[in-house]
């Protein structure tokens, strides 16, 4: 999937906007959104077993996990940002390109996980994905999304493989907090893209004039 997703960013030639925003959007403390996700994800991965697993599997998963961001934010909040910019404003933008992100979690549900679990995945994911793309905002970039992103599927993951079957609540809390402060912050997000947007306009009308 990375292979393919790779050669489509590149047969569009859309490498650099999928993978830059070409500038910092947003308020400076809407950086906390990625912290909380990244310390979340290290709490969670301080209650792993590592005696359970060998170091072949960490590696293995580190470098799957690491696969599976680059692809899910190079599709999500990469590609499909930059193809739904072409017709639509950055709210609907968000909107739209977040909840495909929640969707495909859906397919989880022919994998034998019940569809309570599977809806409540979704709106998770919805809330991860609106996460992310702020992180890609305020960061300028979809390098810290990607990190992020793999960083707390490895934790997740070998949480789950090594054995331990309770969750560790303090990362989770973390995480939500991170979520609310997301959404907060898509208000200034918007806010400073249309006044990128307006300026960027009238530039283009005083060269046009």
């Amino acid at each position: 999937v990375s292979v393919m997703l790779a050669l489509a960013t590149t047969y569009l030639g859309w490498w650099r906007p999928a993978m830059s925003e070409g500038r910092r959007v947003g308020p400076a403390w809407l950086w906390a959104v990625p912290v909380l996700l990244i310390l979340g994800g290290a709490i969670n991965l301080s209650s792993a077993d590592f005696g359970n697993l060998t170091a072949t599997f960490v590696l293995s998963l580190a470098v799957g996990t690491l696969l599976i961001g680059f692809a899910e934010e190079l599709m999500c909040r990469g590609l499909l940002v930059v193809g739904f910019r072409g017709s639509l404003r950055e709210p609907m933008v968000w909107l739209a390109s977040t909840m495909l992100f929640a969707l495909l979690h859906a397919i989880n549900v022919l994998f034998g996980q019940s569809p309570g679990a599977t809806g409540g995945q979704i709106v998770f994911a919805f809330l991860a994905g609106t996460a992310l793309y702020v992180a890609r905002m305020v960061t300028g970039g979809l390098l810290v999304p990607i990190l992020v992103h793999a960083f707390w599927d490895f934790a997740g993951f070998t949480v789950g493989a090594s054995g331990v079957t309770t969750s560790n609540g303090v990362g989770f809390l973390l995480a939500v907090l991170g979520y609310v402060l997301a959404i907060v912050g898509l208000v200034f997000v918007f806010r400073a893209k249309s006044a990128e947007e307006a300026v960027a306009g009238s530039g283009q009308e005083a060269v046009a004039v």
